[in-house]
């Protein structure tokens, strides 16, 4: 495939194409906003360990950088009841609070059919 050209990895989000399905991934994270890896410095997050690794070597010293209380409300204000996870849109929680909740997101670009309600095509 990586040879080829092809890319059969599409964004469910926004349609963007990939060829690596590892890379396809990363991407659809960052629309849920799933960072895993997390700086112990300052807080930021990052969908793979190789960013963040990366981004550790920039804090210079003193070692001791803290968020102030609170910035991360300002920077992500959307919070899941459920989890406590935080988000920068409301889109992207109730993304998020439908992995909880085991419903999966209606997308019409898979379907050419015209209709009037969703449910009905369901």
């Amino acid at each position: 495939m990586i040879h080829t050209g092809e890319k059969p990895f599409s964004c469910s989000e926004c349609g963007k194409r990939f060829r690596i399905k590892q890379h396809w991934q990363q991407h659809e994270m960052r629309h849920r906003e799933e960072f895993p890896f997390v700086c112990d410095v300052c807080g930021k997050s990052f969908v793979v360990n190789g960013a963040l690794q990366k981004h550790i070597e920039t804090h210079a010293k003193p070692k001791n950088v803290q968020k102030e209380p609170g910035e991360n409300e300002l920077e992500r204000p959307f919070r899941c009841d459920e989890c406590g996870k935080r988000f920068k849109t409301e889109q992207n929680l109730r993304l998020h609070t439908e992995r909880h909740s085991g419903l999966k997101r209606f997308d019409e670009r898979l379907c050419t059919e015209t209709i009037l309600e969703n449910t009905v095509h369901l």
